[in-house]
């Protein structure tokens, strides 16, 4: 007989599968086969009673978690006793087994234990909460809400929606009922629906990310409410009354970020609601570059170091190496990638662009173990999938990662931008990295490149 194990070694085995050494059995090994041999063997070549690492219900080996029965065996009879008579009903049957046939039932333990995700979990099984988005919107907003709604998308139980068009909706009924004078809320909604909001369902309609938009449309929004009510309360006046002097003081007496209402004067002048506004483009003092001596530096520390997980790595690689912004990273997918025995190229634009040996590596190895696949999203095409079922890493929080790497995102960009166009020519590289020609060109300008009259770029008689 083998060698039983202490209860450190014990528990760890429980979680290697292997095959025995010594009778080629394949299961858990929590022995060892002798005093001289190290190499784990099964439980009977070890000796070890098969009841307590045989689940009760399943048969299957390995750790249990609760009275003898598995952690995926334990989550099944729990999502059971909350489903009851509805337990054969097909979207109750579906989502009990997408939350039972993941990698780590344990963490799905853990995650429902929280009172917010069983009282949705009793709601969803128990019949009380429809399978629906109206029903997921009509009860309170929380990210446990959001979490167990890109399951049910993940898994075909709703049908895929926008999130961030849906949460810009809800934000727009809130950020309305921030305006005091009726004609001010009156003339914010109409510029946030009929410009904002239109648009943005256009680029949803398109496939395309609406992150970013969103985002800008919300600071428009926001700095636009401020000025209508600095002008109600300041001047008694609307934005249909208002005057050039008004937005002028305005305008002086803060920040920069309230230039963010030229947007909606312009679209004031389009609706005949103003015509008398001017407000000019604001030129930014300073512009940001990172040099390239500190761009290696970084580039260096990335791809050798262990400054931070490999999905952030390879993500602040693509920012120094191609000047990718963060919001287009994070929605790259494994399509993205087009593999081949002696290289690796990488469709950024409508030319792929090739990918380095050193940096290829690190792409490899981030396929072999992407992040986040063992819960509720076993399979994805994200580059780097998110937390959340279907999704990928969100922008902001890879934004929040590179800045903590002292990576300046925007200098970052213009700096690789400025490297990348001395050694490509503008029009070349705007096909490759998906930017346009004028910007290629713009950043080949200040960087005083030889490329500056390329054939490809239009010139004027």
């Amino acid at each position: 007989m083998g060698e039983a194990l202490c209860n450190s070694c014990y528990y760890t085995a429980m979680r290697t599968h292997g095959q025995c050494p010594g009778c080629g059995h394949q299961g858990v090994l929590p022995g060892r086969r002798n005093s001289t041999d190290d190499r784990p063997v099964c439980l009977h070549c070890a000796g070890v009673n098969d009841a307590v690492v045989r689940c009760r219900s399943c048969a299957l080996e390995g750790e249990m978690y609760r009275q003898g029965h598995c952690a995926q065996c334990a989550l099944r009879h729990d999502l059971q006793h909350l489903a009851g008579a509805r337990i054969d009903t097909p979207e109750c049957a579906s989502l009990i087994e997408a939350l039972c046939s993941v990698d780590r039932p344990e963490s799905i333990l853990t995650w429902k234990r929280s009172s917010a995700v069983h009282a949705l979990l009793v709601g969803l099984l128990g019949g009380s909460i429809a399978f629906t988005h109206q029903a997921l919107d009509d009860v309170e907003h929380t990210r446990a809400t959001e979490h167990l709604r890109s399951i049910l998308i993940e898994h075909g139980l709703l049908p895929v929606r926008d999130q961030y068009l849906a949460n810009f909706e809800r934000w727009i009924e809130a950020k309305l009922a921030t305006l005091d004078n009726s004609d001010s809320r009156s003339d914010l909604e109409r510029f946030t629906r009929w410009h904002h909001l239109r648009r943005i369902r256009t680029i949803a309609a398109a496939g395309k990310a609406t992150n970013g938009p969103v985002r800008s449309a919300k600071q428009e929004i926001t700095e636009t409410a401020k000025f209508l009510n600095w002008l109600h309360t300041e001047h008694h006046r609307t934005a249909a009354t208002c005057n050039q002097h008004d937005v002028d003081e305005y305008l002086a007496g803060g920040p920069t970020t309230r230039h963010h209402i030229r947007t909606f004067f312009i679209w004031a002048r389009q609706a005949k609601l103003n015509q008398s506004i001017v407000i000019g483009h604001r030129h930014a003092a300073t512009t940001p570059v990172l040099h390239q001596d500190q761009r290696v530096a970084l580039i260096r520390d990335l791809i050798v170091g262990t400054v931070d997980t490999l999905q952030y790595r390879v993500a602040g690689l693509l920012l120094l190496l191609y000047a990718q912004p963060v919001s287009k990273i994070v929605t790259l997918t494994v399509d993205d990638l087009l593999l081949a025995p002696s290289d690796m190229r990488l469709r950024l634009g409508a030319e792929p662009v090739p990918v380095p040996a050193p940096f290829a590596v690190l792409i490899y190895e981030l396929l072999e173990g992407r992040a986040n696949l063992r819960t509720t999203t076993m399979r994805s095409s994200w580059l780097f999938p998110g937390y959340r079922a279907g999704q990928h890493i969100n922008a902001q929080t890879c934004m929040q990662r590179l800045r903590r790497l002292g990576i300046d995102l925007r200098g970052t960009r213009n700096g690789t931008l400025r490297e990348l166009v001395r050694e490509v020519p503008a029009p070349i590289l705007a096909d490759m990295l998906g930017y346009s020609t004028q910007v290629t060109q713009n950043h080949g300008d200040l960087a005083g490149q030889t490329y500056a009259r390329y054939a490809s770029t239009p010139r004027s008689r």
